[in-house]
């Protein structure tokens, strides 16, 4: 979830380039659940878990549009969450909880939009 200021939005219209379709540098507030899942290890007993993460920070970042319906988002943003890891192996805990931290995350993304 990102709550998005593009910065340069009024000069780029002004100089008659496209600002209908939110190109450009940006600002963002932003909040994130990620889950993932796996396999780890390939010794003789890997074990499957579960890493659940949640974080909130502010973020910098672009977004443009290529050609008629593609577009190309990238930001970075520090922010602070936490880590849940649940794990299913004999050997190990069940489950371990990270307590929250400072984390630097980084996305990209290049899809179309109608």
């Amino acid at each position: 979830l990102q709550a998005r200021y593009y910065f340069d939005l009024k000069r780029r219209i002004a100089k008659g380039k496209s600002g209908n379709n939110l190109s450009g540098p940006y600002v963002a507030w932003q909040a994130g659940w990620h889950q993932t899942r796996g396999k780890y290890g390939k010794t003789k007993s890997p074990f499957d878990f579960t890493s659940t993460r949640i974080n909130i920070g502010p973020a910098l970042g672009f977004q443009y549009r290529l050609f008629r319906h593609g577009f190309i988002d990238f930001n970075m943003s520090p922010g602070w969450g936490s880590q849940k890891i649940m794990r299913d192996a004999p050997n190990l805990p069940a489950e371990s909880n990270l307590p929250f931290r400072f984390q630097l995350l980084s996305n990209l993304r290049i899809g179309l939009a109608f």
